[in-house]
């Protein structure tokens, strides 16, 4: 862990867009109760923005190995995939369509 100190921003910028996705969904909750399907957009573009970043770290091995990084990118996905639809559930007030 310590030789990825100085690059440790790129690492865990995806898990804070993940958690900003859920203090987002829950803000606009708590702001806008009936729900607004124009607040989906910034967690449509933070997931791909979160996704980007995996390619990021994939793509640029100084970061950390390859392999290191494909099963860090597939499973902290799978955890955002999850909570982006939990995002937008609760933004959209329960409907996706």
């Amino acid at each position: 862990m310590l030789q990825w100190y100085p690059d440790s921003y790129r690492i865990g910028l995806a898990p804070v867009l993940t958690l900003m996705m859920v203090v987002f969904a829950i803000l606009v909750r708590l702001m806008i109760p009936e729900g607004n399907h124009a607040f989906q957009w910034p967690l449509n573009i933070a997931m791909g923005l979160i996704a980007l970043l995996h390619l990021y770290l994939l793509v640029d091995d100084r970061v950390m190995k390859r392999s290191d990084a494909l099963i860090y990118g597939m499973v902290h996905l799978c955890m955002a995939f999850t909570v982006w639809i939990f995002a937008l559930m609760v933004v959209t007030g329960n409907d996706l369509f």
